[in-house]
């Protein structure tokens, strides 16, 4: 049987995390380890903990998955962290152990199952962890860690090398075990996330290499990805010497098909074990399979995806899917660390793309996934629309505006009117959340926290310039779906709403009281956890006036004054920033999702080299080609993202509801070919390339498109479906106009 070891050999070394140059194969070049360990930049890092019990970051998953895969199986290291952004997918590069692999793994891991994990010696029926207390938890080798898409694998200090690969529903493991008359793998069914709970579960060992069982969760509100049940079916390919199962009471030794559960007060212990005696070097693989809604689903897919037992084919299988998927956005030129960070990003670009993070405004991860897979884009919105669902960022619905943007970019199979009926009457229920005061009042009022309770609607600042985007956002629907002309007017007229919490003395957002006054004290620098600027300050979100940006210009004193401006954006320490405030280049915070279209409006103002020094600096530092890669948590790819669309130089429209231009920076590499899909583009290939280009030539003396000057720096957004080559022609120096 050819080694996995092969499959990876001269790749990559994880000493240097560097990317061998005589790799061909695309997905070689995306490193799942990017993003799996705190941020180490004090000088970035703001007010973020450099201890990974405490601070923030990327929360990456590390497993192999499919594309359009459900399971994840990845490792898990601890979950000993103070918040769902502190080891929220339950995996530290620094962390000394492995307490398990699980399968669903996500970047807020509500989910943590069912855990699986190979043993050597005394049994244990829980994981323990990094306090001491004695468990199943195993010392990993981090220098043996490869993270591939397609290919995962760990040596553990108990001698055991655990490998995995991945179908759609099934997380394939081949467990290599030293000579031992005490070789174990364990399956726990009561290990989960700290701020979930295992309300109800049963198993059942079916045979000699079946097992089976079922979860019932309580899980973290807002982020019920799969559903409340798991339901599994684990195959081995050899048979057990014997199992066991136990509880929290005993430990049971009994017969093929006996079902053990737990249904009153949770589940504090359940699980079973496979018991072998083991030769030196002697491998024994399992497949799990997983489903939100039957076993005999999970026993369907098991037998579908996963019919044999040759786990090299099966990793070839998912690595083939990833090199067909990254085969549609190809580089040339750029550093080794470079294209990890790439494609890495658009792995998670595309891997992590779901329904809840759509209704987020900060949706970067689908802009990239939009030039993938734009029909899976219209897939999303009609599930959202079927259903009905309504989810709240801390800048209004995103869902309005991003919907919007797709149906003007050419989703025109979606139900505009739908979206729009569903919404119109939101922002008119009075009951509805605060808008009846943002209609009244045309500004939501500082509301003072009772007993120090916060509310997601006690957010005035940044909600009052949501509910602004929002109305415009609506109001532009109404156009295209031939609504009343009192209708726009009304939603037009709210859509200004923003003008009465903007400070004409100061030239900030500011927030203010019910009766009109400003809320003092004043500091546009301070940032708040919550009200009155949700994670930010009045620096930031003085910018979110994303529909009205030359409106905003000119209250600044036009362009000139506006670049003023954004360059002591960039030179203002910020004031008691907290955590999430973090990836911090003066007041721009980088590592939150509220202002990283900051840089680009230097664009807007006529002033572009700016936005290329700027975007480039930002790529070579807040992005790292370490475990220590990104600055806060990725939010499912959207400061991934980001880092897609800043290397090919094209960045959405600031006003997504617009869906006019890309805005252009500065290109990473020297030429990226788009193989672009049939939906929307029509099978269109388009080429974006760098004239003299070097490392150190980071500004732009032109751009052309199709052999025509865009002296805006601004691309149409048609021209994906309709040009065919965008030209840079780098310089060493800026540009000034």
């Amino acid at each position: 049987m050819m080694k996995m070891l092969n499959i990876v050999a001269g790749v990559v070394s994880f000493g240097t995390f560097c990317i061998a140059a005589d790799s061909a194969r695309l997905a070689d070049n995306a490193n799942l380890l990017l993003g799996t360990d705190i941020f180490p930049y004090p000088e970035l890092a703001g007010h973020n903990s450099l201890d990974p019990d405490f601070g923030l970051y990327a929360n990456e998953i590390v497993g192999p998955r499919m594309p359009d895969g459900m399971v994840s199986p990845s490792p898990l290291t601890s979950f000993r962290g103070v918040t769902m952004h502190a080891r929220g997918a339950g995996y530290c590069h620094s962390d000394k152990y492995i307490i398990g692999f699980s399968q669903l793994n996500t970047e807020y891991n509500s989910y943590m199952n069912p855990v699986i994990m190979p043993s050597v010696g005394r049994l244990y029926t829980a994981s323990g962890d990094a306090d001491g207390s004695e468990g199943y938890r195993v010392e990993k080798d981090s220098s043996s860690e490869i993270a591939k898409p397609y290919y995962y694998t760990v040596s553990l200090k108990n001698g055991v090398k655990a490998e995995i690969t991945a179908t759609k529903h099934v997380g394939v493991y081949r467990y290599t075990f030293p000579k031992s008359f005490q070789s174990k793998i364990l399956l726990d069914l009561a290990a989960t996330h700290r701020l979930s709970k295992i309300t109800d579960a049963w198993i059942r060992v079916v045979d000699s290499t079946t097992i089976e069982g079922y979860q019932k969760l309580k899980l973290i509100q807002n982020f019920n990805y799969y559903g409340n049940n798991v339901y599994f079916v684990a195959k081995f390919d050899k048979p057990y010497r014997c199992f066991a199962v136990w509880n929290d009471k005993r430990i049971y030794q009994t017969d093929f098909g006996v079902r053990y559960a737990e249904k009153s007060g949770g589940v504090s212990k359940l699980g079973v074990f496979a018991d072998y005696c083991t030769d030196e070097g002697e491998q024994i693989q399992v497949k799990i399979a997983v489903s939100p809604t039957s076993i005999e689903d999970a026993r369907a897919k098991l037998e579908a995806e996963a019919p044999n037992w040759d786990f090299d084919a099966t990793a070839q299988k998912c690595k083939n899917a990833w090199n067909d998927l990254f085969s549609k956005i190809q580089v040339e030129g750029g550093t080794d660390a470079q294209k990890a960070l790439f494609y890495t990003s658009i792995l998670r670009c595309a891997k992590f793309a779901n329904v809840e993070n759509i209704s987020m405004l900060s949706t970067m991860n689908y802009q990239v996934l939009f030039l993938l897979d734009p029909e899976s884009i219209a897939e999303k919105i009609r599930d959202i629309v079927k259903t009905k669902y309504v989810r709240r960022g801390f800048f209004g619905n995103g869902f309005v505006p991003y919907s919007l943007s797709f149906y003007r970019r050419g989703v025109k199979d979606v139900d505009l009117k739908a979206i729009y009926e569903l919404y119109f009457n939101l922002v008119n229920d009075p009951k509805y959340e605060r808008y009846a005061e943002f209609i009244k009042l045309g500004y939501l009022p500082y509301i003072p926290r009772k007993n120090g309770v916060y509310k997601m609607n006690d957010d005035c600042a940044n909600r009052t310039l949501g509910y602004a985007y929002e109305f415009y956002c609506l109001a532009e629907m109404a156009k295209e779906i031939g609504r009343p002309q009192s209708e726009m007017d009304f939603l037009l007229k709210h859509s200004k709403n923003y003008k009465n919490l903007l400070d004409p003395k100061t030239g900030f957002i500011r927030a203010k009281t019910a009766d009109g006054k400003w809320l003092e004290p004043f500091d546009p620098a301070d940032s708040s956890l919550r009200s009155p600027y949700n994670e930010g300050n009045a620096w930031q979100y003085t910018y979110m006036i994303l529909h009205d940006i030359p409106e905003l210009i000119k209250i600044a004193g036009g362009n000139e004054a506006f670049v003023a401006k954004l360059d002591k954006l960039f030179t203002t320490p910020n004031h008691n920033a907290i955590c999430d405030v973090s990836g911090m280049i003066g007041c721009y915070t980088h590592g939150n999702g509220n202002d990283r279209f900051i840089p680009y409006l230097y664009v807007e103002a006529g002033a572009p080299y700016k936005t290329q020094k700027m975007v480039r600096y930002i790529m070579d530092t807040m992005y790292k080609n370490a475990p220590g890669a990104l600055p806060n948590n990725d939010d499912y790819g959207n400061l991934s993202g980001w880092y897609v669309m800043s290397a090919m130089g094209l960045y959405p429209p600031i006003n997504a509801a617009a869906a006019d231009n890309f805005v252009l920076g500065s290109p990473l590499f020297k030429k990226i070919t788009l193989r672009l899909p049939e939906y929307i583009y029509g099978s269109n290939t388009f080429t974006i390339e760098c004239e003299n280009y070097a490392p150190e030539n980071i500004y732009v003396e032109w751009v052309e498109l199709d052999g025509k000057r865009l002296d805006n720096f601004k691309m149409p957004i048609d021209a994906l479906r309709t040009g065919k080559k965008l030209v840079f022609k780098m310089s060493p120096k800026p540009v000034i106009r």
